[in-house]
């Protein structure tokens, strides 16, 4: 129903698709490291591209796995400035769960203190130069996390559709509960997901996430969304401690996306003293998943003095 409201107010979207490439191999190099997170080894799936001399992470959404960032991996200007790595978390696309613990004798629930090891583990076994984090959704909310408690590790952020601590009501978080109810089909995550894509974004690029979520681990989303829901705990005041004299912080969230108010990002980025931010007319929810190309223009001049100045 929302996207039949969409097209009737903005037009249906065009579904060009995109050229065949002129290659005959992918530029994008995937490969599996070994990470101990909070005592349990991972094994981690995770895709680079890119020569440039400042590495960038890319954080995917909830439930979803790094395919979300390939357009940006493919991109030859980004791969002349960044060395840029995109993973998968535990549970999530080709990392599978920990085949040296009974982790189905458990509830999969991400949490703060989990996303600062892997982080910091990964960032060490690659040997990362205090690389550049970015992420949309969870992942816009853990960038602030990092900005606060590691500003040493981390030379910037990238925080896509953040905002300020969630104020859930009991009915809200049973909601949750809907996204690893074995009663509902993959098909309903994938939809409710493609639902929170901008109104520009082209049809190719919905189907695409689409199909990524469609094929999420029964729990993985559900776990997710835990840290959004629980472990993303910064205050106002721990919001305005941030010192971006010591990690930059970029705060951008598309105008179709529910952090786009007052009391969303625009909220974020008044407590934050140095933060850049900005309202992109042509994002949704999920950052360079949903129109790449778009969203490298807007974010351009972040690009340019992150490889520069770094």
């Amino acid at each position: 129903m929302e996207r039949v409201l969409r097209n009737a107010c903005s037009g249906v979207q065009r579904s060009d698709l995109l050229p065949e490439v002129e290659r005959d191999f992918e530029v994008i190099v995937g490969r599996y490291v070994y990470l101990r997170v909070q005592g349990v080894q991972y094994r981690v799936y995770y895709e680079e591209a890119g020569s440039g001399s400042v590495p960038m992470l890319f954080q995917h959404t909830a439930g979803a796995d790094g395919r979300q960032a390939r357009h940006f991996l493919e991109d030859s200007d980004l791969q002349k400035r960044f060395r840029m790595i995109s993973y998968d978390l535990p549970f999530h696309g080709n990392s599978l769960p920990p085949a040296s613990h009974r982790w189905w004798e458990e509830e999969f629930r991400l949490t703060k203190e989990f996303l600062f090891d892997f982080l910091l583990s990964l960032s060490a076994k690659l040997e990362l130069d205090r690389p550049v984090f970015m992420g949309s959704a969870i992942g816009g909310l853990l960038a602030l996390h990092l900005a606060y408690e590691l500003p040493d590790d981390f030379r910037a952020v990238i925080a896509l559709n953040s905002g300020p601590k969630p104020e859930f009501e009991k009915e809200q978080r049973e909601m949750l509960r809907m996204y690893s109810d074995p009663r509902i089909g993959s098909q309903w995550t994938s939809t409710l997901m493609v639902a929170n894509m901008a109104s520009t974004t082209p049809e190719v690029y919905r189907r695409e996430l689409g199909w990524i979520y469609s094929q999420a681990g029964q729990d993985a989303t559900e776990g997710a969304l835990h840290y959004y829901a629980e472990g993303y705990d910064l205050t106002p005041d721990q919001l305005s401690s941030i010192d971006t004299s010591k990690v930059r912080v970029y705060l951008f969230t598309g105008e179709d996306d529910f952090m786009a108010t007052e009391r969303g990002t625009d909220r974020i980025a008044s407590l934050i003293p140095g933060a850049r931010y900005q309202r992109l007319r042509r994002l949704g929810h999920f950052g360079c998943a949903e129109n790449p190309d778009a969203l490298k223009q807007d974010l351009w001049t972040a690009f340019e003095e992150l490889s520069v100045d770094s």
